[in-house]
């Protein structure tokens, strides 16, 4: 009898601690959004949708801010379209991830017509299109590990962690900072059809779309959340012409309405589509890693030229 309970209890355990291990090696290469719910609280952060997740990078931020000498250590904690556009649960999960014992934050607050666009039911009581997503059911956003999230909202079997598939370790790195770069085939060919597809996706997206007041509620909502603990700024980041167009036939005043809710805020508003093909774009619509550098330094050296220019120290 002896034997077999030993059997039974080796059998019974060897499931436990291949999940324990799993739990345990739950990292960047993960999924896309995880490593974002482990991490510490920040005081300083990027937040927006994929553009914003692919194309700030948090450490040339940092280096370009501290080399002027602030003190920022910033995260990105952008994530995609159709899970954090602007709403009552990206918001609600921005500052549950906000370490608020700092005044001196920088906010990046990427936008675009898409996380500002109006979704059927969105705002009229009946919920929002994100409310069964990531940043709204995860509710612990710097436990790690994050077992509420590998357990109800990580959306393969929790052993695949183990098994990771080459293609998943070598396309993608979700970085501690938040940063997630995506290494992809970018040649001529294969950036084309990808293009061609996002352009295709977009142009059904436009369809019946619009500026949504009740998203526009809840941009203004997160600059006044996040002003006592530092500097918010909104960016609009670049795509390809093609994309452009489509964007502005859809909403054509979009960046008029981007620089009245700056003015109105008290905050600064940085355009990056007037020059739309002076970048580089793994698939029409996301910056390639290469370019991620430039356009961060960039905002940095907006925010130094804003600060100089208001006679901040």
């Amino acid at each position: 009898m002896r034997p077999f309970l030993s059997h039974l209890m080796i059998f019974a355990l060897l499931p436990l601690a291949a999940v324990t291990a799993a739990v345990w090696r739950a990292d960047g290469t993960t999924d896309a959004f995880y490593l974002r719910f482990t991490t510490p609280k920040a005081s300083s952060k990027i937040i927006g949708t994929s553009r914003a997740a692919q194309g700030i990078r948090p450490d040339v931020l940092d280096s370009t801010l501290n080399d002027a000498g602030w003190d920022v250590k910033t995260f990105n904690y952008a994530f995609a379209k159709g899970i954090s556009n602007y709403g009552p649960a990206y918001l609600a999960s921005v500052m549950r991830k906000l370490d608020r014992s700092r005044t001196d934050g920088i906010f990046v607050l990427a936008v675009d017509p898409w996380c500002l666009d109006m979704r059927h039911g969105d705002g009229d009581g009946t919920g929002w299109s994100e409310d069964d997503k990531p940043v709204a059911s995860c509710i612990p956003v710097a436990a790690r590990p994050n077992l509420e999230y590998l357990f109800t909202v990580y959306n393969n079997p929790i052993l695949t962690i183990l098994f990771p598939s080459e293609q998943q370790r070598s396309d993608m790195v979700l970085h501690e900072n938040g940063w997630l770069e995506v290494r992809i085939d970018l040649s001529p060919r294969k950036v084309a059809w990808r293009t061609e597809e996002k352009l295709k996706e977009y142009r059904a997206n436009a369809i019946g779309s619009s500026l949504s007041p009740f998203r526009m509620a809840s941009l203004q909502a997160m600059i006044d959340s996040l002003a006592p603990y530092g500097t918010p700024m909104l960016v609009r980041l670049p795509v390809p012409a093609a994309m452009l167009a489509v964007e502005d036939g859809t909403m054509p005043h979009f960046d008029a309405v981007m620089e009245r809710t700056a003015r109105s805020q008290g905050i600064r508003y940085l355009n990056f589509t007037r020059l739309p093909d002076h970048w580089s774009y793994t698939d029409g619509n996301h910056l390639t890693a290469n370019e991620t550098g430039k356009v961060t330094t960039a905002i940095g050296e907006f925010l130094i030229q804003s600060r100089q220019e208001e006679g901040a120290p």
